[in-house]
This record gives C-alpha cells, structure tokens and sequence, in this order.
C-alpha cells in the first residue's frame, strides 16, 4: 500500500525559503519544528471487497424491506379506514333504526300500561264476582248435600218396599188399566181435536152438526186434499149458546190424524189442532208442564244469584 506524502510547508520563520516537493535532507537534524505528516487511505475500487460492503448491502436490504413493510402497512391502514367508514356509516343507519325502534316500543309500551290497568280493574271487579259465586256455590251444594241425603232416603224406602211381597189382585189391576190404556190409546190416536170453530146458531142438533161436519172439510181440504172423509163430527160438551165448544173428528185410520197434525201450520191462524188425549196423558203432561216451570224458576234465581 503507497502512502503519499504530503508537501511540506514552506519555512518562513526560518534563514533562508526554499520550496519544491523534495525537502532539503541535510537540514533535517537543524529543524526545531517537527514535520506534520498525515496519512490517509486512497480510493479502493470498487471490485475490491470491504468490510463495510456486506453491512451496506444488508442496510439496503432491511431499508428494502422496511420499504415494503411500511408500503402494506399504509394500503392495509387505508383498508382498514375504509371498512371502519363503512362500519361507522351502517353503525349510524343501526343507530337511526334502533331510534325509531325505540319510540315505537315507547308507544307500546305506553298502550301496554294502559291495558294492564284496565285488565286490573277487570280482575278486581271479576274477583268480586267470584266470591259471590263462592258463596253460591257453598248454598248449592249445602242444597245439593240435603237434597242427596233425602234421595238416599226415598232409595232405601223403595228398596224396603221392593223387597215386600206385593198383592197380586193390586198386580191384576194395575196391568188391567195399562191394557185398557193401550186400547184406548190405539181408539184414540185416529181422532183429532179442533179448536176455535164457531159455535152453530141453528136451533136443532142435526143441523148444527151438519155445519159443523161442512166447516170441518172445508178446513180439512186447505191441509190435504187427499184425506178420506171423517165418519164422525161431534161437539165436546154440552151445548150453551155463545160459548164455543171443542170439536172432535173421528176417521177409520190414524194416518188421517197424523197427516192434519204435521200440516197443523196450515191451518187457519183461529183454529187450533189437537191430538185426542187419554186422562192419563192428560195427567201426565201437566205433570210435566208443572216441572218445566218449576225448573225456569229455579233457573231464573240461579241466574240472578250469578249476577
């Protein structure tokens, strides 16, 4: 390795100047000043390896490196801004929505709490109601409890006399009257009754059985115009002037009956149409009349007992 010297200073201070690039050897020793000589290392090209040379290439490795880094860092921010734009603006549109949201859950709420209060009021009034229904209730079943008592004795009466030995000649009578009531029953079911028919005003019984025999088809025949013709005609009762008497018709089969009975709509709104009754279905039907009303009455305080 060359080291180049540098030329020396020119010596003012001293005797005599002298300059060039070569100094004067033979006055060396004479010098008090000692020569400022430095030295430095040239240029080395740039095929020749250095120690730096590796560092350098790998400082602009790592500045490349950096480079990139710092290039997907900035697209991947300005991603990332984007994206969190767009989840601030449906943030927003969930905000406004969650607000009108709101209000209308607000209203209901509001219309809620105002049912609630008249469902309060309803339940109060109803819990009034069923304590009156309690109280009934205990009534009916005390009611129901003595009623029971006394059917369990009326059974245990009729078990009693079930186990007796009934009378046979009370035995032959009663089927008797259920034979006799069979037949009559059977005689009775081709007649007929009507009601409302006016009175005759002849002065013989013939006569106003005459009329009332003509009435009696006159009206038959608006019903059916097929009916056979009744072979009797008779008024109910004995004969008293301005008061009409019921009229029963008698024919040879019940089909005549039954039919007129069926068609009893038809008839004049005045006339009214019966079957012929036994005295013991009389009986029994009024029975059943009285029974019927007996149960509207019990019905009607039940009613107003409950309300």
């Amino acid at each position: 390795m060359s080291v180049q010297r540098s030329p020396p200073q020119s010596l003012s201070q001293g005797p005599t100047k002298s300059s060039g690039s070569h100094p004067d050897l033979s006055k060396l020793g004479s010098l008090t000043v000692e020569p400022k000589v430095t030295l430095r290392k040239r240029k080395q090209p740039l095929e020749q390896d250095c120690e730096c040379r590796t560092e350098i290439q790998e400082m602009r490795l790592e500045l490349n490196r950096i480079g990139t880094l710092l290039e997907k860092y900035v697209t991947s921010n300005e991603q990332i801004l984007k994206e969190m734009q767009k989840n601030i603006a449906e943030v927003k549109n969930e905000i406004t929505e969650l607000k009108s949201f709101n209000e209308q859950t607000w209203h209901l709420i509001r219309d809620n709490t105002t049912k609630i209060n008249n469902i309060q009021s309803t339940t109060v009034s109803v819990e009034a109601e069923q304590k009156i229904l309690k109280n009934t209730i205990t009534k009916i079943q005390d009611q129901m409890n003595t009623d029971e008592a006394k059917i369990n004795f009326l059974e245990s009466k009729i078990e009693t006399l079930k186990l007796q030995e009934p009378n046979p000649l009370k035995k032959n009578h009663e089927n008797e009257k259920l034979i006799h009531e069979i037949q009559e029953r059977a005689f009775r079911e081709k007649n007929v009754i009507f009601v409302g028919l006016p009175e005759q005003c002849m002065t013989t019984a013939k006569e106003r059985a005459s009329k009332d025999e003509s009435d009696i088809l006159k009206i038959t025949s608006q019903v059916a115009t097929e009916l056979p013709k009744p072979t009797k005609v008779t008024r109910i009762g004995k004969y008293i002037p301005g008061k009409n008497r019921r009229v029963k018709v008698c024919y040879d089969a019940p089909y005549p009956a039954k039919c007129l009975l069926r068609n009893k709509d038809k008839l004049p709104e005045h006339i009214k149409i019966f079957s012929d009754q036994t005295p013991t279905q009389q009986k029994y039907l009024k029975s059943l009349k009285e029974e019927l009303e007996e149960r509207k009455k019990k019905e009607r305080v039940i009613l107003r007992l409950n309300i």
